[in-house]
């Protein structure tokens, strides 16, 4: 009933209460957020938009391999490579129309309307960046990526898009044709350079439809948390990932970095792998336990979440994404990734 976020918020809060030492108190954080993390995969936001009601298991399953082992190994790696930040973020409406383009590209050739499709993308980014703009400049409220993202992902979640169809090959694409390593590579580097949690619009615009497309966004995902980590130890000059914003969530009372892990050093940075990431990883891999938790648990956990995050500013942003996933669904029902884009309206408004 928790995601990674509230984990580690609730540990945070734990140790804030008892005041413990610096050291227990950042592999305390780690450790709860990396245990829900790893163990339930199904709550990670990055993926929210990939899959449908089936559950992240249940789909890796049918492409067989150890996935948990290649996530563990790209986990371990991205927080050690030095990776710096990007020397720039793309920003604008520029991303927006390379990731529409591809996204629009990378269905079945001949399946779908160009002109309609452009006018539904433009409709649900627009309308949504227009909304955010009325949001901030006349209520106090703050504006958020994830309550707008639960309300996108409820219709998935509740079973409402519509099947694949035979003519569109959508699962037996994705499961006869595993992406190359170029798509990959790709994949993590338009996240890598986009703000907010682009992840799912990236995905859908250089993988295929199907089960490769959530487990290429499941070790992506696994990848930006790995290397966000690393890079707050290096330099801490960047809060892309959910973990990454608690870190460095301000002190309520100083405006300082709740937890001081900007720039601490790689002998740090072994510290809190070696105590915090790796009894979650151990955990991960002994467990033997399927955790497939019923759509609609989800969605009560995504809205906790959004809660917790958002405040009362959720009753207004939640609605908004549900809003414009119904819209899509209404026009273009088998065109389930715009709803990815609208998570970038965000990034539009001033």
């Amino acid at each position: 009933m928790i995601t990674p976020y509230i984990a580690g918020g609730a540990a945070m809060t734990l140790c804030s209460y008892f005041q413990t030492r610096a050291e227990i108190f950042l592999v305390a954080v780690v450790l709860a957020y990396f245990i829900v993390y790893l163990l339930n995969e199904d709550v990670d936001p990055n993926q929210l938009l990939v899959r449908n009601k089936e559950s992240a298991a249940a789909l890796t399953e049918e492409i067989g391999g150890n996935i948990k082992v290649v996530r563990v190994v790209t986990l371990l790696l991205f927080c050690f490579l030095p990776i710096p930040s990007p020397p720039g973020f793309i920003t604008g409406i520029l991303p927006v129309v390379i990731i529409s383009l591809l996204i629009f590209l990378n269905k079945d050739a001949g399946k779908g309307n160009l002109i309609g499709y452009l006018v539904l993308v433009v409709m649900a980014v627009g309308g949504a960046s227009f909304t955010l703009w009325l949001v901030k400049t006349f209520l106090p409220i703050q504006v958020s990526v994830i309550p707008i993202l639960t309300g996108l992902a409820i219709p998935s979640l509740l079973g409402c898009d519509p099947p694949p169809t035979p003519s569109q090959r959508l699962r037996e694409r994705g499961l006869n044709s595993p992406p190359g390593i170029n798509n990959i590579l790709w994949t993590f580097l338009l996240t890598w350079v986009t703000p907010g949690l682009s992840l799912s619009a990236t995905t859908s615009a250089l993988i295929a439809p199907g089960a490769y497309r959530l487990v290429i966004a499941n070790l992506t995902s696994v990848a930006i948390e790995g290397w966000n980590l690393g890079l707050l130890f290096r330099d801490g000059s960047s809060t892309k990932t959910p973990l990454a914003d608690l870190l460095l969530r301000p002190d309520r009372w100083y405006q300082t970095p709740t937890l001081q892990v900007s720039g601490a050093g790689l002998d740090h940075l072994f510290f809190v792998v070696l105590l915090g990431v790796m009894p979650a990883v151990a955990m991960y891999l002994w467990c033997n336990s399927k955790f497939e938790p019923d759509p609609s648990i989800i969605i009560v956990v995504m809205l906790l979440q959004s809660a917790v995050i958002a405040g009362w500013s959720s009753l207004a942003l939640v609605p908004l994404g549900l809003g414009f996933a119904v819209l899509q669904l209404a026009f273009m029902p088998n065109y389930s990734e715009i709803r990815s884009l609208t998570i970038m309206a965000p990034m539009l408004v001033p």
